[in-house]
């Protein structure tokens, strides 16, 4: 019976979570939209850091219920730009001395679009008696990584599990080079070098 309620209450708890979260992410990413729009900008991306858990805020603009972080990169005739977003709006926008995110995004568009990254997979797919197996490895609360892309008259977004970057010695990953190689994992890792050393400047001010 303990196993029984344990188990409803996770998948209550995942369920509400998914709905404030994705709720959260629609109306935060509806304004970076819009400003985008104000300012003439219609080549961008939007990545978002989702966080499980919740974060409890005294403003009374801000969602108490989920932690959402977006950061916005761009470009215009005075150079490349990064922005950055949480329940509470909006932050100073900082000029980059670096144009790798948006050449690359330039540059990698098509493959941005068509390749996906694959689940942690410990071997192929079997097929016995008529039924499919299939061996995906899964991890909870592991970091989410969601990407929209915005072009003139394009959009689409991509999202990814960073848990399916990795690999492990004694149930290996058979999609861990393949998924590594891809370009939203390469653009990524571009986004987030840069993130990670503003941050640790506290560089992101309101």
């Amino acid at each position: 019976m303990r196993l029984i309620f344990t188990t409803i209450t996770l998948c209550l708890f995942t369920c509400l979570y998914g709905q404030n979260s994705n709720d959260a992410s629609k109306k935060l990413l509806s304004s970076i939209e819009n400003e985008m729009t104000s300012g003439d900008i219609a080549t961008f991306f939007v990545v978002q850091h989702e966080y499980l858990g919740l974060l409890l805020m005294n403003s009374k603009d801000c969602d108490s219920k989920t932690h959402i972080v977006m950061y916005a990169f761009w470009e215009d005739k005075e150079g490349a730009w990064i922005k950055k977003y949480d329940n509470c709006g909006g932050f100073l926008k900082i000029k980059l001395g670096d144009l790798a995110p948006m050449e690359y995004y330039k540059n990698k568009y098509e493959s941005l679009k068509k390749e996906d990254v694959k689940s942690y997979t410990t071997k192929p797919d079997s097929i016995v008696n008529g039924m499919r197996y299939s061996f995906v490895t899964q991890q909870s609360h592991s970091p989410m990584r969601r990407f929209w892309f915005y072009k003139p008259s394009q959009f689409y977004s991509k999202w990814f599990d960073k848990f399916n970057l990795t690999t492990e010695k004694d149930s290996p990953n058979i999609y861990f080079e393949y998924n590594n190689d891809l370009a939203i994992v390469h653009l990524n890792d571009i986004c987030e070098e840069i993130i990670n050393n503003l941050n640790e400047e506290n560089r992101f001010s309101r």
